[in-house]
């Protein structure tokens, strides 16, 4: 699986995805395409999607990543764009998908997490457990 792959080479998702969460895609995508994904992301603001678009992007470029040199792996991670409105629009289906298959207890812990905020970093670092222990987004 990709997450196998990526972890065997220590490419943790807070390694590769952070500059994804902050710049919501701004850094390597067209502005165009970025203006239609935070388009969607406002229109949906009542799903938690991002998480998910961020997912079905490594998926869609797993070929790429399981085919490179495990010397160019974090520079090609570091380079993945998303270059067309067509290529976004399938990967937000995707994302939806994800999204709409992901367990309730899941998202309610993914919720509880990242939008609602533990108060203190022991509970943050307990929720964390929590939801790594349910290992149900295994790519």
């Amino acid at each position: 699986a990709l997450s196998t792959f990526l972890g065997d080479y220590s490419m943790s998702p807070e390694i590769y995805a952070t500059p994804w969460f902050v710049t919501l895609f701004a850094r390597h995508t067209p502005t165009p395409v970025t203006l239609l994904l935070w388009e969607r992301l406002l229109m949906d603001k009542s799903l938690p999607v991002f998480p998910f678009v961020v997912l079905a992007f490594v998926v869609s470029h797993k070929q790429l990543l399981m085919s490179s040199h495990e010397d160019y792996i974090p520079e090609t991670l570091s380079r993945l764009s998303l270059e067309d409105p067509a290529d976004l629009e399938q990967l937000y289906n995707q994302a939806l998908g994800y999204l709409w298959n992901t367990p309730a207890s899941f998202l309610h812990h993914m919720d509880w997490l990242c939008y609602r905020s533990a108060t203190t970093s022991e509970e943050r670092r307990a929720a964390i457990a929590r939801l790594d222990a349910l290992g149900c987004l295994t790519v």
